[in-house]
C-alpha cells in the first residue's frame, strides 16, 4: 500500500489531505481524507493511471450513476474529478463500521428476525436505485457497510456503485455485450450468460445475500468461479434449512426460493416486495393449524393440559364447597364443571377472573378476562349484562363457546392477538351496538370474513392492524360510512386500489398506511376523503416528488417516518397551512432542513 500510496499527493484537488489508506486493489485506491472545506472525513477512491480504459469507464460510470441517487440507505457522493495528474477521483461519505460480509462472519448467521431491519434498508435504497432507473450489478454482503448510531440501531449503507448501469438510451453502449460483470458467488443467471439486465437481476443478488446471512454460505458455490456459474445455471438452490442445519419456516423457504428464480420473471416484482414477502413470512409463520377436535368432543382427563381459566374455576369451586362432606366433594364431577352443568356454579364468584381498568385518558372502563385461554373459558360471561367494553386477547377464540358475547351490550371489544375466523366475525357482526373493534395481530379470518361486519353501522374505530386484510375485505368495509379511524398497519395484501374503495367514507378522520403496499400513484385519493386529519404513511418508500403530489393534503397530522425524502420534502410541508404536526426520521434529513421548518413554522410540532 506504501508504493501505491506514493503515485498520489499530499492532497487531492488542493481539498482533500490525505491521511491514511483504507484499501487497494488492482485499478486504485480508497484513502481516508481530510476535506479542507467542509471540515470533515471524507472516503476518497483514486484510479491508478496506468488503470485501463475499460476500468476509467466504469469508474467514470459509478460516479454518474451515484451522482443520481441521494438515499439515506446509499453511499453519499460528494465529489469527483480529475487531479493535476489526470487521476480520476470520487469522492463519498466515510463509512465506520464493517460490512455485512464482516457481520456474517462473526455471528456465523443472522436469526430472521434479527435481519429483518437491515434488509428493510437494503430493500429501501436498492428499491430507491431501481426506481432512478440504476442498477447495482453487485449486490453482495461485501457492499453493504453497517453503520452504527448513537441510539444503538445500525444504519444500512449500500455501496459500491462500480458496475452500476443506468437505463437510459446514451448507456447502452455500456451494457454487458455478452460478458459477465458481478461476484460469481452472486451474479444472476442471466447475468452469468451476459444478457442484458433490468431490476430483477439484482433481486436474484439480494435473494443470495439474504441466503448467506440466514445459513453463513452462498447457495451456489464451486472449485472456481465458472463451476460456481454453472451450478446456479443447472441447479435448483438448496433449502435454508438443509444448509444451516436449523428449520425454517415454509413461507420464509419460499420468499427466498422465489428471489432465486432461474427465470426473472419467477421473481418479486421490486426489492420491497422481497422485503414484504420476508416480514408477512415472519409475522404468520408461527400460526398454528386449526384442531381437528370437535368442540363438541367430551374431554379426556389424560396428560392434557387444563388451561389456567379452567384451574382457576376448579380450585375456586373446591374452596366454595370446603364446608361440605368429603365424600361430597369427591363425587363432584370434574367433566360437568368444565362443560357448565353443575347446578352449583353460582357458588363461584365470577368477578374474580375479572378486571377493570381505564384503557386511556378518555376514561373508558375496559373489562378483561384473567386466565383466557379457548373459547370454552367465556362460558363465564354468561348472564353478564353489566360489560360494555371487553379485552380478550391472547386466545384461541375458535369455537361455540365465543357466542357467549353475542349476548353482551357491548360498545367496544378488543381481540388482540388472538385466533379466530369468519365464523367469530359472524359473532362481532351482531354487535350492533358495537362501536370500537380492535383486531390487531389475530390470525385465522380472511377479508370473506369482513364481509360479516358490514351492519355494524355505528362502528367508529377498527384495528386491523397485522392482520391478512386485503382489497377484498377493504371492499367490504366501504359501507361503515361511520367509520372515523382506520389503521392498516402491515397489512401487506392492501394496495391503493383498496383505498380508493374506501372514497364513500366522508367521517374518515384517521387513516394508516404504514407498511401496507400502498402505491405512491394512488397519492391523490387521499384528497377525497374530506374529514382527514391524521395520516400514517410510514415505511412504504414515498420520495420527494411524492410529498409535492399530497403538499396540499388538508391533514393536521402527518407520519412520514422511515421514507427516503430529504429536505426538499420539508420546504412543500413548511407551505401546508393545515399540517399541525409532522414525524420525521433523520435520516436522508439534515439539521439545517429541520431547522429551517421549525422556523418557517413555528406553530408546528415537529418529531424526528
Amino acid at each position: 500500500m506504501n508504493v501505491l500510496r506514493k503515485q498520489f499527493p499530499d492532497k487531492i484537488a488542493g481539498r482533500y489531505e490525505v491521511i491514511e489508506t483504507l484499501g487497494a486493489g488492482g485499478v486504485g485506491v480508497v484513502l481516508r481524507c481530510k476535506d479542507k472545506v467542509l471540515n470533515n472525513n471524507v472516503a476518497v477512491k483514486v484510479l491508478l493511471s496506468d488503470a485501463a480504459e475499460e476500468v476509467a469507464t466504469r469508474f467514470q460510470r459509478e460516479a454518474r450513476a451515484a451522482a443520481r441517487l441521494s438515499h439515506p440507505n446509499l453511499v453519499h457522493i460528494v465529489d469527483c474529478g480529475q487531479t493535476e495528474e489526470g487521476l480520476l477521483f470520487l469522492v463519498m461519505e466515510y463509512l465506520e463500521g464493517p460490512t455485512l460480509f464482516d457481520e456474517i462472519r462473526r455471528r456465523r448467521r443472522y436469526e430472521p428476525e434479527e435481519f429483518l431491519p437491515l434488509l428493510k434498508q437494503i430493500a429501501d435504497g436498492l428499491g430507491y436505485a431501481h426506481k432512478q432507473g440504476v442498477l447495482h450489478r453487485d449486490i453482495k454482503p461485501a457492499n453493504v457497510v453497517l453503520v452504527k448510531q448513537r441510539d444503538g440501531s445500525e444504519q444500512v449503507k449500500i455501496v459500491d456503485f462500480g458496475l452500476a448501469k443506468i437505463n437510459t438510451q446514451q448507456d447502452q453502449g455500456l451494457t454487458t455485450g455478452g460478458r459477465v460483470f458481478g461476484s460469481p458467488a452472486y451474479i444472476s443467471p442471466e447475468a452469468a450468460r451476459g444478457e442484458d439486465l433490468d431490476p430483477r437481476s439484482d433481486l436474484y443478488s439480494l435473494g443470495c445475500l439474504i441466503f448467506e446471512a440466514l445459513t453463513g454460505s452462498v447457495p451456489f458455490e464451486g472449485n472456481t468461479a465458472f463451476e460456481t456459474m454453472i451450478k446456479r445455471l443447472q441447479e435448483d438452490p438448496p433449502a435454508l434449512s438443509t444448509v444451516a442445519g436449523v428449520p425454517f419456516s415454509p413461507e420464509l423457504e419460499t420468499v427466498i426460493s422465489n428471489c432465486l428464480a432461474r427465470e426473472a420473471d419467477g421473481r418479486p416484482d421490486s426489492a420491497v416486495a422481497v422485503y414484504q414477502a420476508f416480514e408477512e413470512a415472519l409475522l404468520f409463520a408461527t400460526e398454528e393449524p386449526e384442531s381437528s377436535v370437535s368442540v363438541d368432543q367430551p374431554a379426556v382427563l389424560t396428560r392434557r393440559k387444563l388451561s389456567r381459566f379452567s384451574l382457576g374455576l376448579i380450585a375456586a369451586l373446591l374452596v366454595s364447597l370446603a364446608g361440605f362432606a368429603i365424600t361430597s366433594a369427591a363425587n363432584l364431577n370434574l367433566q360437568s364443571v368444565l362443560d357448565g352443568s353443575v347446578g352449583d356454579m353460582d357458588l363461584i364468584d365470577p368477578d374474580r377472573y375479572f378486571e377493570r381498568n381505564k384503557r386511556d385518558d378518555s376514561g373508558t372502563v375496559w373489562t378483561s378476562l384473567n386466565g383466557l385461554r379457548e373459547h370454552k373459558d367465556l362460558r363465564v360471561l354468561n348472564g353478564r349484562r353489566d360489560i360494555r367494553f371487553l379485552r380478550l386477547r391472547n386466545a384461541d377464540l375458535i369455537g361455540s363457546g365465543f357466542t357467549y358475547i353475542a349476548r353482551l351490550p357491548l360498545e367496544g371489544l378488543e381481540l388482540k392477538d388472538s385466533r379466530i375466523d369468519n365464523r367469530s366475525l359472524a359473532v362481532v357482526g351482531k354487535l350492533r351496538t358495537l362501536t370500537y373493534l380492535d383486531l390487531s395481530n389475530c390470525s385465522g379470518f380472511d377479508d370473506e370474513g369482513l364481509y360479516e361486519l358490514r351492519d355494524l353501522k355505528r362502528l367508529e374505530k377498527l384495528r386491523l392492524k397485522r392482520t391478512r386484510t386485503g382489497d377484498d375485505g377493504l371492499a367490504a368495509l366501504s359501507c361503515l360510512t361511520h367509520l372515523q379511524d382506520l389503521d392498516l398497519t402491515s397489512c401487506r395484501r392492501i394496495t391503493g386500489a383498496g383505498i380508493y374503495l374506501l372514497k364513500g367514507l366522508d367521517h374518515l378522520e384517521s387513516l394508516n398506511l404504514t407498511r401496507t403496499f400502498f402505491e405512491s400513484r394512488y397519492l391523490p385519493v387521499l384528497c377525497e376523503f374530506p374529514a382527514l386529519k391524521r395520516l400514517d404513511l410510514s415505511d412504504i418508500s414515498l420520495v420527494d416528488n411524492d410529498i409535492h403530489s399530497i403538499a396540499g393534503l388538508k391533514v393536521e397530522r402527518l407520519d412520514l417516518r422511515n421514507n427516503p425524502i430529504t429536505d426538499k420534502s420539508l420546504k412543500w410541508l413548511a407551505e401546508n397551512r393545515y399540517l399541525k404536526h409532522v414525524i420525521l426520521s433523520k435520516a436522508g434529513l439534515t439539521t439545517d432542513g429541520i431547522n429551517e421548518l421549525a422556523r418557517r413554522r413555528p406553530d408546528m410540532k415537529i418529531e424526528y
